[in-house]
């Protein structure tokens, strides 16, 4: 018993330094993918959590999802909106794998605008491929919908809350853009995000 626990052990300091894949969980600045501390980690720093109504993750599934409740100070810089139209404006048509290259601050932002709506944005400027960042927020979205069913424990009723999130067409999404871990945060309102990603 000893033994497994000393090999976990070296499992999680040789994935903290690499950032690999460890038992289904990936790894980023000493937090496991699937924990409360790992979703702040991925927030921008300008939201500033109250609590969390909603959390669950499945290893098996390898997703989270989470309701967050942030305080009146949260906002969305401006700049974050800004850099993401200079972002898009500068790829480049005429190369044979076009993508997005995502601004410092590591997020694209889309304001008013629904998660389908930031699908087919993507899908009309990117190339297709299997690296595509659309390829990615599909795969996340198409897990986050089975950790919503499964969070609810109510199947007729899981997919219609997460319907209503997907069409929401006054929401402000944020794309992480960490290729290891693809990150989408919704926002309906001022008070509430919605997390969906590892």
């Amino acid at each position: 018993m000893r033994t497994m626990w000393v090999r976990w052990q070296i499992l999680i300091i040789v994935g903290t330094i690499l950032g690999a894949p460890v038992g289904g969980m990936l790894l980023f600045s000493g937090n496991i993918a699937g924990t409360h501390l790992a979703i702040l980690e991925r927030l921008p720093p300008t939201l500033h959590v109250d609590r969390f109504s909603r959390f669950y993750t499945s290893f098996n599934r390898r997703c989270t999802v989470a309701e967050i409740q942030v305080s009146e100070n949260s906002h969305i810089p401006e700049d974050f909106v800004q850099s993401t139209v200079r972002a898009f404006a500068d790829m480049n048509e005429l190369t044979e794998r076009r993508r997005l290259i995502f601004p410092e601050s590591g997020f694209a932002v889309f304001p008013n605008t629904s998660l389908l709506q930031v699908v087919s944005i993507f899908e009309l400027s990117e190339m297709p491929g299997d690296g595509s960042v659309g390829r990615m927020i599909g795969d996340t979205i198409f897990s986050a919908r089975d950790c919503w069913r499964d969070l609810l424990g109510q199947t007729r009723q899981s997919p219609n809350v997460f319907f209503q999130l997907f069409h929401d067409q006054a929401a402000t999404v944020l794309i992480g853009g960490d290729p290891r871990a693809m990150t989408i945060l919704f926002f309906p309102d001022r008070h509430v995000v919605y997390y969906l990603g590892p």
